[in-house]
């Protein structure tokens, strides 16, 4: 059998034109050789939207919004997939997916899935504009701190320096003379 993607719009039509002619989907299947669910599938499309529900259709995105409404209505028993995806347009695996999905992570997942790139978080503010937001009495306050930092910094350094000449000092013994 050959994926369903490859039916020409004359072969599509060839199966309607049977169907009409009181065949069944099975047996309609077993003379064009098009798999019998496909073959349904074609003849739902064509009953709810004409020869135009034959032709082939690119996928397309849908924004979060419009496949949330669609997941609802069939969450709330309002439509069941195969309605759902001859009233919206949208194949059973897409639909079965967005079910899937909806029910695994929730609404809020949901929303997200789909979009591509990294969740943006809240913008970080830049020093420039939180600086000048600063009263002159903070602005003081981070100097007098900075200064605080940097003498902290060079009493480490300065420490460090002196602990290590003390070493050296220490691990030189004096040479003493044996005679």
């Amino acid at each position: 059998m050959k994926l369903s993607y490859c039916y020409s719009l004359s072969e599509k039509k060839e199966v309607i034109r049977l169907y009409h002619s009181g065949l069944s989907q099975k047996e309609i299947s077993s003379l064009t050789g098009i798999s019998s669910s496909y073959v349904g599938t074609l003849i739902r499309r064509y009953l709810a939207h004409g020869v135009s529900g034959l032709e082939f259709q690119s996928p397309c995105c849908f924004s979060p919004e419009y496949k949330l409404r669609i997941v609802r209505d069939i969450s709330s028993n309002v439509l069941s997939l195969c309605e759902a995806s001859l009233r919206y347009g949208v194949s059973l695996t897409s639909l079965y997916n967005w079910l899937r999905q909806y029910r695994s992570v929730g609404l809020p997942g949901f929303m997200y899935l789909g979009r591509r790139g990294r969740i943006k978080e809240a913008p970080m503010k830049s020093n420039k504009t939180s600086r000048r937001a600063r009263t002159p009495r903070e602005r003081e306050l981070e100097l007098e701190l900075e200064k605080a930092r940097t003498e902290i910094a060079y009493l480490k350094k300065l420490r460090a320096l002196l602990l290590a000449e003390e070493k050296k000092s220490s691990s030189k013994k004096p040479l003493s003379s044996g005679n």
